[in-house]
């Protein structure tokens, strides 16, 4: 049965190209995706990472043609090689092209080819995005993607920026991309380790501290006055969106979730993510869609997603970070959704300690408390547990 993506595209092919002859469909092509795709944007080219500055066709007897700049070098490669993450216009525009030229991404053979190989050392890899059944990561100290394909028990556990250990069993290639089976013997989060340039940090000057919480909260209260009341807003970082033409991602995956198509929001979180792992939006939704399921076996997942994402914030806050991060800042809202999310996911895991933490901070840096950490906090310290918590709410 065709996805709601394969009926999209087939529907582009129609309108675009209708019944042309090779040429003038590309012409067509050209012209629609010229006009609707935003550029510069992010794009990958055999699993690595570059800007695409524009597209052109020199010869309308061959294929579109993505202009690329990766390293501070500019190059050519045709659009047919190029992945557009996202559900704008101009990156459905890009896979209906490659869809009605024949050309698949294809990720995931089933039939492993020729050219396997036997390694024996492991693979220290960081997770950028994951699927059902399998997982793009990016090894250290390679420039190209593989993809895990690896039990479907050890696959479920993985989540964007998360750093593994695959014991290889078999690593191969198919069509320019790289493949690797094996089982995942080690899984943690280390931000820092992951080379991600620090999301920009922007000063707003003084803001109100607002009412003490009230007298059982005294001593969270004390620590939020510790702060200064200089107010800093993070960027929000979600590549394809665009302000201008109202284009956002974000708003469509969360759209998707509502119409009950919930495989399709994730894979698109997922895109954002392996486009850019400091997208904190995609961090904070996934892990509020994998906290939500009764499965406290989920919890642990859901953890995962939450501490990445508060730990790619904390890079740019820096270890001394002693202002406020208020939810009012709306760039801030991701981050502070993931920090409340943190803390909610070491409570359902029984770590008190860690989760008071996390709501203590929460409060520190927003004493707004939009989210409610403050609620949460006391409830921790009163020694309530989250079973208990989560039945009155």
């Amino acid at each position: 049965m065709p996805s709601r993506e394969d009926e999209r595209l087939d529907e582009i092919i129609t309108s675009v190209a209708g019944d042309l002859a090779d040429a003038a469909g590309i012409a067509a092509f050209a012209r629609e995706i010229q006009a609707s795709l935003k550029v510069p944007t992010f794009g990958l080219v055999l699993g690595q990472r570059v800007q695409v500055e524009g597209v052109e066709l020199p010869n309308p007897r061959r294929s579109i043609v993505a202009r690329l700049r990766k390293d501070g070098r500019s190059r050519e490669v045709s659009l047919l090689d190029v992945v557009i993450p996202g559900r704008s216009r101009g990156a459905l525009l890009v896979r209906a092209y490659q869809r009605w030229a024949g050309v698949g991404q294809d990720e995931d053979p089933d039939v492993e080819p020729r050219g396997v190989t036997d390694p024996e050392e492991t693979v220290e890899a960081v997770v950028l995005k994951v699927a059902s059944e399998t997982a793009r990561l990016r090894p250290f100290g390679e420039d190209q993607e593989v993809t895990l394909r690896g039990s479907g028990s050890d696959v479920w556990k993985l989540a964007p920026g998360q750093i593994v250990t695959v014991r290889p069993r078999k690593r191969w290639s198919h069509r320019r991309y790289q493949y690797l089976s094996g089982n995942v013997e080690g899984m943690r989060v280390d931000t820092a380790a992951l080379g991600l340039r620090p999301i920009e940090l922007r000063e707003h000057g003084a803001v109100e501290t607002g009412e003490p919480y009230g007298a059982d909260l005294d001593a969270l209260w004390a620590v939020v006055c510790n702060h200064s009341n200089i107010a800093f807003e993070l960027e929000r970082v979600v590549p394809g969106a665009d302000e201008h033409d109202g284009d956002d991602p974000v708003l469509e995956a969360l759209d998707l979730r509502s119409a009950g198509d919930n495989e399709a929001a994730e894979k698109l979180l997922m895109e954002l993510l392996h486009a850019d792992l400091r997208c904190l939006d995609a961090h904070a939704l996934l892990g509020e869609w994998t906290f939500e399921m009764s499965y406290d076996s989920l919890a642990a997942k859901a953890l995962v997603h939450f501490e990445v994402g508060v730990g790619i914030g904390e890079l740019s806050l820096g270890p001394d970070f002693n202002g406020r991060i208020p939810w009012k800042l709306v760039g801030n809202r991701p981050y502070l959704r993931c920090l409340h999310g943190l803390g909610l996911a070491l409570w359902r895991q029984k770590r008190t300690s860690e989760a008071a933490k996390a709501f203590e901070r929460a409060c520190a840096l927003d004493p707004t408390d939009r989210l409610g950490a403050r609620l949460c906090w006391g409830a921790v310290r009163h020694g309530t547990m989250w079973t208990e918590w989560s039945r009155e709410g």
